[in-house]
């Protein structure tokens, strides 16, 4: 009876001492894994904080370098209008000159060609007036509505035609009226 209890304590013991390796083992493989749960977290968290780094880096440098390419772009354009302006403004310029230089002749041209005309006689001279102003002003609408057309500053340059356009026309009545009292 007792070897029998003997035996009895002994299986006990052996499934105890089972019991307490199993959970030995099983204590060991669960650190084990938490520690490498623990070292995969850590590892991914790295990489991850890293692209992060990479990705924002790449961003402001992507960023910078649009900023810097618009910067360039509005710089050129900014010029290229400028550029333009100036052209304008001395084409308008010397239109503008060319016009009033233009005007001022054709007035002296219409009172030279009326003074001569007049003297050659009635008939001629009013038929050369009426020559003379049909011509000038024909060019003056021309040159007022090119000058139209240019807008902003050929707006004064079209003043300059039109005006004399109204030169032509007063120095033909000028020579009609010379004319009648001839």
């Amino acid at each position: 009876m007792n070897s029998n209890k003997s035996l009895v304590d002994q299986a006990k013991e052996s499934v105890d001492q089972t019991s307490k390796t199993a959970g030995s083992y099983a204590d060991s493989a669960q650190k084990n894994l938490q520690q490498t749960a623990d070292q995969t977290s850590k590892t991914a968290s790295s990489y991850t904080d890293s692209a992060q780094k990479n990705l924002q880096q790449t961003a402001d440098q992507t960023s910078n370098t649009a900023s810097s390419y618009t910067d360039s772009a509005q710089k050129n354009l900014q010029q290229t209008a400028d550029q333009t302006s100036k052209t304008a403004s001395s084409y308008a310029d010397s239109a503008q000159k060319n016009m009033q230089q233009t005007a001022e002749q054709a007035s002296k041209s219409a009172q030279e060609t009326a003074n001569q005309t007049q003297a050659a006689g009635a008939s001629y001279l009013a038929t050369a007036g009426q020559y003379v102003a049909a011509g000038l002003e024909q060019a003056g609408q021309v040159i007022g509505n090119a000058g139209d057309s240019m807008g902003g500053q050929g707006s004064a340059i079209a003043g300059y035609a039109h005006a004399a356009e109204k030169t032509a026309k007063d120095a033909a009545e000028q020579v009609q009226h010379a004319t009648t009292k001839k």
